[in-house]
């Protein structure tokens, strides 16, 4: 969130003062370049000034830590992980060099200790220094937990006055985030390998999602201090709202790495957390008295419906179906995707405390409306999986995503997938997981296309090695008929025959969008939020749901 020049802006300190807020007992600031050319992207903050002499690089920590103290910080933060400058002079991956800076581990923290020694030669012994390591960079003849035992203790000894506790870099960066493939904790092992031999404190990492587990952690001894970042991005009051046994009302952090991604195309974005880069905005509530009528019941529109009752209207929430959730109690199925039900579960908490009004199983009609007479309308019908334009697929006996997903004992032994992206490369993945013998076809030269890389790695590596599944990339569907999809692979034409299920994965449609436009012109206001507008993602229906609020207008596709 900072500017192009790196300078600090009035959104970063509001995103801080609101983790502030929150009840964390030490904020980490993000990283920040001690040179020009130590940005990665354009809005990542910056410690240096236009005088700064290229070379000096020991001394340009040092001045930038000075500037740290200036600014006002309680603590400095090395940098020594995940493949950064420092990391590749600790590691013996990455520093091949053969002078007094390489080769015994001795030498490969020389640059280390000069830094740390320099610091406090420049700002005193009051302030504390703390050392984030790569402890295992999980890639062959790199830092493993036992050399960094070691390099633990040279920093110590050098004037380090804690450590944090990291693991990878750049050829290991999937693992860097880990998201919902990876165990929660994941890190934690090396954090307690690190505290065994060092007497300061020691800061554990690595997906912990949860307070429970980072109290476990303490209490255990694993570890001194629990360091979060995506759980408090998702929820920056979770400390606060553990201190007072409210876990409940914690917005649970998904593990699905959209907010790395969203860095680099921006400002950072949270799928779970519109409020995001909005902590200094007033969210005031207005009695309005308002009549609005949200129609269905999924996470666009349940937030719609959060929100408008949050700001005083009155809400009706209306859904067809017995249950809310949407596309979401779809998406929760695939393995590895248990965050997504615990976000599930805490909307539906939050929408059922709220003052909203659910009525399940029931539907929208003109005479429905007539007698209802709302002032506003949000439309949230979502879509729907449905046929492609291949030659023979409406006699091929087709499922869609959902039905295979919801009904797996109506899914027969073989099973083939038209479409490799998020849904198609999940189902295949569950079904994999059940059993199945699975073929996914995919005309792109990748699975899961439009996750993010760190994701759609582990998703692919899940597929590729498992002997349930063969996967055919590069691959385009020319026609269907009962029991057989003919593919196109370089030019040539090849028949899949060896399946008794064949599911459609390639296209959705909007729910129904041009049916609500007679609303319109009955002098309704309606507004389409979600996948009704145009089928995407989580992410878009939880924002479009929170910016609802905001409207004052009559909006539409």
């Amino acid at each position: 969130m900072a500017n192009s020049h790196g300078y600090v802006t009035d959104q970063m300190i509001s995103y801080y003062q609101e983790r502030a807020k929150g009840g964390v007992g030490l904020i980490i600031i993000e990283n920040t370049a001690v040179h020009p050319e130590g940005r990665v992207n354009q809005g990542m903050l910056c410690i240096h000034d236009d005088s700064y002499i290229a070379g000096n690089i020991v001394r340009s920590f040092a001045e930038a830590a000075q500037r740290g103290v200036e600014a006002g910080v309680d603590a400095i933060e090395l940098h020594m992980a995940h493949g950064y400058l420092l990391c590749q002079f600790l590691s013996p991956y990455s520093n091949i060099r053969t002078d007094q800076y390489g080769g015994s581990t001795g030498n490969r923290t020389r640059i280390a200790r000069e830094i740390i020694l320099e610091i406090k030669r420049t700002i005193g012994d009051h302030i504390p220094i703390i050392c984030r390591i790569s402890a295992d960079e999980y890639v062959e003849g790199g830092l493993d937990l036992e050399e960094s035992k070691t390099i633990a203790n040279i920093l110590t000894d050098a004037g380090a006055s804690a450590l944090n506790v990291s693991a990878c870099n750049y050829e290991s960066a999937h693992l860097n985030m880990p998201s919902y493939y990876l165990e929660e904790g994941c890190f934690v092992h090396l954090a307690q390998g690190i505290k065994e031999v060092v007497p300061i404190p020691v800061m554990a990492v690595g997906r912990i999602r949860k307070p429970e587990m980072a109290e476990g952690i303490i209490q255990e001894g694993k570890a001194d201090l629990v360091c979060m970042g995506r759980a408090l991005i998702a929820d920056p009051y979770l400390p606060l709202k553990t201190s007072q046994g409210k876990t409940e009302e914690i917005r649970p952090c998904i593990s699905c790495n959209r907010c790395i991604e969203s860095i680099f195309y921006g400002k950072m974005a949270c799928v779970v957390n519109p409020y995001l880069g909005k902590e200094g905005e007033e969210h005031t509530v207005h009695k309005n008295g308002e009549k609005v009528l949200v129609i269905g019941g999924g996470p666009a529109g349940m937030q719609a419906a959060l929100e408008l009752s949050k700001r005083g209207s009155e809400v009706t929430l209306i859904e067809r179906e017995e249950t809310l959730g949407g596309q979401l109690r779809i998406a929760c199925l695939a393995p590895g995707k248990y965050p997504l039900r615990e976000f599930l579960e805490y909307l539906l908490k939050e929408v059922r405390k709220s003052t909203v009004s659910i009525r399940l199983k029931d539907e929208v009609t003109p005479k429905f409306l007539a007698g209802f007479k709302p002032d506003r309308i949000v439309v949230a019908t979502g879509a729907h999986h449905t046929l492609p334009e291949i030659t023979g697929v409406e006699n091929g006996d087709c499922l869609t995503v959902e039905q295979a997903f919801l009904n797996p004992e109506s899914v027969g032994e073989n099973v083939a997938i038209i479409g490799g992206g998020p849904e198609g490369a999940e189902l295949a993945d569950f079904l994999a997981q059940k059993g199945k013998k699975v073929t996914l076809i995919e005309m792109k030269r990748l699975i899961g296309y439009g996750l993010p890389p760190s994701v759609r790695f582990h998703l692919s590596h899940r597929l590729m090695e498992n002997p349930q599944v063969e996967v055919l990339l590069r691959s385009k569907v020319v026609e269907v008929g009962r029991g057989f999809v003919v593919i196109e692979q370089k030019k040539e034409l090849r028949t899949v025959d060896s399946y008794d299920t064949l599911v459609v994965a390639i296209r959705k449609v909007s729910n129904g969008i041009y049916g609500w436009k007679a609303l319109e012109s009955m002098g309704k206001k309606v507004e389409y939020i979600g996948d009704v507008k145009e089928p995407r993602g989580l992410k878009e229906a939880i924002h479009e749901g929170f910016s609802v609020s905001k409207e004052k207008n009559s909006g539409h596709a």
